[in-house]
């Protein structure tokens, strides 16, 4: 029904929009969609999509854009007690129109970075005894709801917010975590997928970080996605720097750079 606007660049929304992530959108019209704003629990923001076509006609755009964003995407937002409107989009044409739009408030903005890579980490990285990682599967997802894992939300939370069921998430993604004493400390999650792209979310508890955890997470999810015929996605803010270098060590290379823009609610 949306296929004019989904965007293989995105892939962490236009697999929501497309019925295969789970997430939050909101369309200008059902039946005839110029616009679509999504959600991404993971992302923790939001993405504005757009019928390339249209994009000539900026005046009726930006018409449909306000309806969209003050009377359905702004007050969802106040309902989730969020703070901030955080936003981005591919066109620059969009950015402009919002950039005009919310021009009486107190915009903030940074640039985002976007990785892609279709080859195994040749890199050898190593755990240390005390730490063992776990592929997610139904048992380990069956475990976690068992809470038989301290700190199990750190699964759960993505599952659940990130996916429409457990066979959803197993048939389109794939996830490990890193356990020491039974507790998760680590996690690499493909949070979304569109086509042949799967998305990287990654986290380690700040008690374990600089211990290679995170490098050793990122080659094994990296290894076993490209196994399954997968291209991995791996988006950050300039900011992170440590994010950009583990991006660099399992051998993404940067394809697109886009300004991502917030403000106070």
């Amino acid at each position: 029904m949306y296929d004019s606007l989904f965007d293989e660049r995105r892939p962490s929304y236009t697999g929501i929009l497309a019925g295969i992530s789970k997430g939050e959108c909101w369309v200008n019209d059902d039946e005839n969609a110029i616009l679509a704003v999504t959600y991404s629990y993971c992302v923790g923001g939001y993405c504005i999509l757009v019928n390339k076509e249209m994009l000539s006609d900026e005046k009726m755009i930006k018409e449909e854009l306000k309806k969209l964003i003050y009377k359905n995407v702004l007050p969802d937002i106040k309902r989730k007690n969020f703070c901030e409107f955080e936003f981005s989009a591919e066109d620059e044409i969009i950015n402009k129109l919002m950039i005009e739009l919310v021009g009486d408030k107190n915009l903030f903005s940074e640039l985002e970075y976007s990785y892609r890579t279709k080859k195994k980490v040749i890199e050898e990285s190593r755990l240390a005894e005390s730490y063992h990682i776990l592929s997610v599967d139904q048992c380990v997802i069956d475990n976690a709801r068992k809470q038989l894992y301290t700190n199990s939300d750190m699964l759960l939370n993505r599952l659940e917010n990130s996916w429409r069921s457990d066979k959803h998430f197993l048939d389109y993604s794939y996830a490990n975590v890193v356990l020491h004493n039974e507790e998760i400390v680590g996690i690499c999650f493909g949070s979304s997928r569109y086509e042949d792209y799967i998305v990287v979310d990654i986290e380690t508890h700040s008690d374990h970080q600089r211990k290679g955890i995170a490098t050793y997470m990122a080659s094994d999810f990296v290894n076993s996605c490209i196994e399954k015929s997968m291209t991995v996605q791996w988006d950050c803010v300039d900011s992170n720097i440590a994010s950009k270098a583990l991006a660099s060590r399992c051998g993404f290379k940067q394809f697109k750079v886009r300004p991502f823009y917030w403000f106070e609610i």
